[in-house]
């Protein structure tokens, strides 16, 4: 990460930089750059690559800072041609805008991850849409009509915007944080009305600002699922890659979920991703029909606040990705749908439960992620969950467990491990003891892993065991997050490290011993005086 710089004045002019990292894999250039020019060498295995930075120079002319900011990102985007994603942040997308205005054409790679949009109603301001393209969507306010009205940064009233091929146009709606966002830029202009019927990208949210409560209110809900219904009907796209619902299921509305589920098979969608809400005054949770399971479509899978019972067979052969998030599962169930999942990769489970032992033996899972278990039941029964993946390569244990033992089976093929887990135990709490004896079991069935990394949640368990004696493993690294696991900072001690301990450690034996050596050849040597004295005393009588 090369974040900001700044040249001294007095050398200002003439200060370059270049970064030469021919191992890196990913680069991200960000914060202020004030240099006279940064030149990026090789970087031939980078695979991806941030670009998020403002550049100043010490140019007074407004003409020729621009073109100073041009020229580097130009250079930036040439030379990340070869990565497979580069993205572009907020603080280039001006320059960015000026460049397409002046004929450059976006490259295949690039990725707008910063997306600023306000959506409001016909009673507020209005719509602002900007994304990284050619140009920014600005709506302004002429007494009571409003004109809507493309604008590109340099201040010229023009609709580039829709100049732009079609494709690009319908992928730039697709990555706006939700359909009912695109929908509502169909209020720009003509053309723009039923651009956002071939998004590639369905994504639908209940708002948090509706009532929750149906009896309360038993249009807001019905309201939500009628727009789903609606939308649907418009759409007119023949592939999706994905299709997402986040909101509260309600059981009166079970075949308009299952339409909506058979829409997205229809358009082949890559990643589908189901996050129910479940509330008992709403009904059961959804149950997914066997037509779900014996499509071919998915990759990448998440579902959450729901249930499953497969009977028929599983037809996952595309299926790389699954996450199943508060669920009630049995075992038969999930090695049903692992079997016929032959090229699943990541295998994560979040606050599920119904299940005791994890049978992994599938040869295409690598990636396993426990986030958590519940014990709903409150079953003496269902106090202890077993894990049995033999050709797993990943393993994280993490979350709340409310179990009384986690246990490892078989994880000989472990590369890396990492626990960061708090343990809860027949809901009553757990002592000091139980805890440390589910981690100590733990760790020793990992120390066979190149690295294990012990998060905050379990340092602090590790501790008491440490001052109990328990022995400190090379391959055992600990971590001091400050926020979440992904930002940790691990530290370790090194074979070196724990030799010279052990050899102060022996250091300080040996001298224990030459002192006892010494006391006792001191007490030899007065008893010896005392035999001479008694000996002169005796010849001295005679």
């Amino acid at each position: 990460m090369f974040s900001s710089y700044m040249a001294p004045d007095d050398r200002f002019h003439g200060n370059a930089i270049e970064i030469n990292a021919p191992k890196i894999v990913y680069l991200t250039i960000q914060g202020s750059l004030i240099l006279w020019k940064l030149f990026l060498g090789d970087l031939s295995s980078l695979v991806a690559a941030d670009l998020d930075y403002d550049y100043f120079t010490k140019f007074g002319a407004l003409e020729m800072h621009e073109k100073a900011e041009e020229e580097m990102l130009l250079r930036f985007i040439r030379n990340f041609g070869h990565v497979h994603e580069l993205n572009i942040g907020e603080s280039c997308h001006q320059v960015l805008c000026r460049l397409v205005a002046k004929g450059f054409n976006l490259t295949p790679n690039m990725r707008f991850p910063g997306v600023t949009y306000d959506c409001c109603d016909s009673d507020s301001s209005s719509v602002q849409f900007f994304m990284g393209s050619a140009a920014a969507m600005e709506t302004a306010e002429e007494g009571q009509n409003r004109r809507k009205i493309l604008k590109t940064v340099d201040g010229c009233e023009a609709d580039r915007i829709s100049t732009l091929p079609e494709s690009l146009i319908v992928e730039i709606l697709s990555r706006l944080p939700s359909t009912e966002d695109a929908i509502r830029t169909g209020a720009l202009s003509k053309p723009w009305k039923h651009r956002w019927n071939s998004v590639t990208n369905l994504i639908f949210k209940e708002p948090d600002n509706r009532p929750t409560v149906g009896r309360k209110n038993p249009s807001s809900r019905s309201d939500f699922y009628s727009f789903v219904d609606k939308t649907l009907s418009q759409c007119r796209q023949e592939k999706l890659k994905k299709f997402k619902v986040e909101a509260t299921y309600d059981s009166r509305f079970e075949s308009q979920v299952n339409s909506w589920i058979r829409h997205a098979i229809n358009c082949n969608v890559e990643e589908i991703i189901l996050m129910f809400g479940f509330k008992l005054e709403f009904g059961d949770a959804f149950l997914f029909h066997d037509f779900f399971f014996s499509s071919s479509c998915f990759t990448h899978l998440t579902l959450q606040g729901c249930t499953m019972n497969p009977t028929g067979p599983i037809n996952g052969k595309n299926l790389r990705n699954l996450c199943f998030s508060q669920l009630y599962i049995k075992e038969d169930s999930i090695e049903k749908i692992l079997s016929g999942s032959p090229q699943l990769e990541t295998l994560e489970l979040v606050i599920c439960c119904g299940f005791n032992r994890l049978d992994i033996t599938s040869m295409s899972v690598k990636n396993l992620v426990f986030s958590g278990y519940i014990n709903t039941m409150r079953l003496k029964g269902e106090d202890s969950v077993e894990i049995n993946a033999p050709n797993i390569l990943s393993l994280t244990i993490q979350n709340v467990i409310w179990l009384w033992k986690l246990l490892l089976l078989n994880v000989s093929s472990l590369v890396e491990a990492n626990l960061d887990y708090k343990k809860y135990g027949r809901w009553d709490g757990t002592d000091n003891e139980t805890e440390e004896e589910m981690l100590k079991g733990l760790i020793l069935n990992l120390r066979h892993v190149k690295e294990l990394k012990i998060g905050d949640n379990c340092s602090t368990v590790y501790s008491r065991m440490k001052m109990k004696g328990f022995q400190f493993l090379p391959n055992m690294k600990f971590c001091h997050a400050v926020h979440d696991l992904s930002e940790c900072e691990y530290e370790s001690y090194s074979e070196h490290e724990i030799e010279t301990e052990s050899d102060s450690e022996r250091e300080i034996e040996s001298d224990n011993d030459s002192e006892h050596e010494t006391e006792t050849d001191d007490d030899s040597e007065h008893e010896t005086e005392t035999d001479d004295d008694s000996e002169r005393d005796s010849d001295s009588d005679m």
